[in-house]
């Protein structure tokens, strides 16, 4: 499921929410958040659909947990998911291939309590 981020004003497409790898029986799914201009970062979208998502995934779709997956270096997103509630709890090393080399990314994952 991916939901498109807008502008209040102008609803202008700036980004979008993304639910992934929906698990029904163990009650979780992965989320991702993306802001497509630098100009439109660290403005609170992310954090507004982060907010609003991991409301809709808790209360409306029943679900126990969430997870995010950060690259290490993506410092910006690891501070607001952890602002969010989510909480690093693996760190998965040389996941991702970039060119000849490798980068770590982070899990992070908020229960519904």
């Amino acid at each position: 499921m991916r939901l498109v981020i807008e502008t209040a004003d102008t609803l202008r497409s700036i980004g979008t929410f993304d639910l992934f790898d929906f698990d029904p029986i163990n009650a979780r799914a992965g989320v991702g958040v993306m802001i497509y201009a630098e100009s439109d970062m660290g403005q609170g979208y992310a954090a507004s659909a982060i907010e609003v998502g991991v409301d809709y995934c808790f209360r409306v779709l029943g679900l126990h947990q969430l997870y995010a997956n950060v690259a290490a270096d993506n410092r910006p997103s690891l501070a607001l998911f952890r602002k969010m509630g989510f909480e690093v709890v693996a760190e998965k090393k040389d996941w991702i291939r970039c060119g000849n080399s490798w980068q770590t990314e982070f899990m992070l994952t908020r229960i519904n309590k």
